[in-house]
């Protein structure tokens, strides 16, 4: 690990000025577990860190009109606690997270940053249709999360902007979501994993719905065709393995000698798909309102 300046700011202001002064050569430290291993393992470098954990105003969670507004530095474990019922997902995916340190450690905005293929949160929030809130010297920036994900380990943030918050909008009355993973052992990174939103009408057919499938290498994957299959369905048994099918056809994943060969993986991605979507709508039908869980 190569010599680094090292900055502690206790305000966003003093934070992205460190940004603006240092660009390219400055990280964000949120939690650290990613970014630490990475600069030991040498994959990154940075002759700067800006450590945000003093930054009071990025550790709440409010609730905003119809929106639940998640600070960048929200622990993974103040989650459960602070987020409502239809974003559900949320819940799931922080019981699968590693191990109890790094639930306790780990932030939602630092898995959104570091953007890992195999991660969990990433998958969650393009879901849920998350929009991004980036702060710069240059003032704040609303980034829609379907535009946010670049790539492996690439998002649309700016060298001089820092990540501030995730507002999930709680959309209507009869929401639900749900996040499923299959990895090897417990806590591990997903080889597959799917993420599935769905918005009911009073009749209980679906109006909106977003699935999201991860651990394919290339980030958040949103499937478009599988989602019109739901669309102005009701729940049922056929409905679902439609959608679960669809899936299972509409990615593309690689034959890898470790995690499996394609078919597999395909196998995976349709048996979650039926599993994420069956119990997102069913948390749909029983939600109750925007209390929390």
């Amino acid at each position: 690990m190569k010599a680094f300046e090292y900055h502690r700011p206790h305000t966003v202001s003093e934070a992205v000025e460190l940004l603006s002064r240092h660009q390219y050569e400055a990280r964000i430290l949120a939690g650290g577990q990613s970014l630490l291993n990475m600069m030991k393992w040498r994959l990154a470098a940075p002759s700067v860190l800006v450590d945000a954990n003093r930054v009071a105003e990025l550790s709440s969670i409010r609730k905003e009109d119809s929106a639940v507004r998640i600070g960048a530095m929200v622990r993974y474990r103040d989650l459960p606690s602070g987020v409502p019922e239809a974003c559900g997902a949320i819940h799931d995916a922080v019981s699968v997270i590693a191990d109890f340190q790094v639930r306790n450690l780990g932030t939602l905005g630092g898995s959104c940053c570091q953007a890992d293929p195999f991660g969990d949160m990433p998958n969650v929030v393009v879901a849920l249709g998350a929009e991004m809130t980036a702060r710069s010297v240059r003032g704040e920036r609303q980034i829609s999360v379907d535009d946010f994900f670049l790539g492996p380990l690439q998002t649309a943030l700016e060298p001089d902007e820092m990540l501030c918050a995730i507002r999930l909008p709680l959309g209507s009355a009869r929401t639900g979501s749900a996040y499923e993973k299959f990895s090897w052992r417990e806590g591990d990174f997903a080889i597959v994993s799917v993420a599935a939103a769905i918005g009911l009408d009073s009749a209980g057919s679906a109006v909106s719905g977003r699935i999201v499938v991860g651990g394919l290498g290339v980030g958040p994957v949103r499937l478009g065709r599988t989602e019109e299959v739901i669309l102005g369905a009701d729940k049922g048994a056929d409905v679902i393995k439609a959608a679960a099918d669809q899936a299972s056809r509409e990615v593309d994943p690689e034959d890898d000698r470790i995690y499996g060969s394609a078919r597999y993986k395909r196998e995976l991605v349709r048996t979650l798909t039926a599993k994420a979507l069956a119990r997102a709508w069913n948390r749909a039908e029983n939600h109750k309102g925007s209390a929390t869980r």
